[in-house]
Parts: structure tokens; C-alpha cells; sequence
């Protein structure tokens, strides 16, 4: 039967990841547009290993396009959500219920 990768083995211990995804987070404007290059260039990354050629005419903003989508979905990690009667909900404690 295959090991769990936290379960380590006899060459060396495991540790489990951190529990940093927990932590409270903001992402501004301003680090969306300093992450696109970064974000674009995982895109094309991803084109090449499945066998495209970012560089085609068809692709050439797909990648930067890709970026700023995920931006996008990600966006509500972020938020908190504030309804009647002042309560609000924290769509990051939602996420880990």
C-alpha cells in the first residue's frame, strides 16, 4: 500500500504543511498587477507542457488573459460578506468548515 506523504518514511521525516492558509490575507490591486507577469508566465508554462506553442498567433494573450481570470475567481477569498442586521461572514472561515 502506498505512504501517506505526511506519514514520512525510513529515509527522513515528513512534516505536514503549515497551517498558513489559515491566516487572514488581503491581495490589493496593486499585488494583482505585480502577480500578472508571474501569473502569465505559470499560463505559459502550462501551454508548453501540454504541447502548445504559447507564442502562436491564437495564444498570444491567452495566457495573460488566463491570469487575470483567476484573479477574478479568487477575488471572494478575499471578501468578507456583510448582510442585514450588521453580521457579516468571512468567506475564509466558510472555505475551512
Amino acid at each position: 500500500a502506498p505512504l501517506s506523504p505526511y506519514s514520512g518514511s525510513s529515509h527522513s521525516p515528513v512534516t505536514p504543511p503549515m497551517d498558513s492558509w489559515r491566516e487572514e490575507r488581503t491581495r490589493s490591486e496593486e499585488d494583482n498587477e505585480l502577480n500578472l507577469p508571474t501569473l502569465s508566465a505559470a499560463y505559459s508554462a502550462i501551454l508548453r507542457a501540454l504541447g502548445e506553442d504559447p507564442g502562436r498567433q491564437g495564444l498570444l494573450k491567452t495566457p495573460w488573459r488566463a491570469a487575470t481570470a483567476m484573479q477574478y475567481f479568487t477575488k471572494g477569498y478575499q471578501e468578507t460578506i456583510s448582510g442585514e442586521g450588521g453580521g457579516s461572514f468571512s468567506v475564509r472561515y466558510w472555505m475551512t468548515m
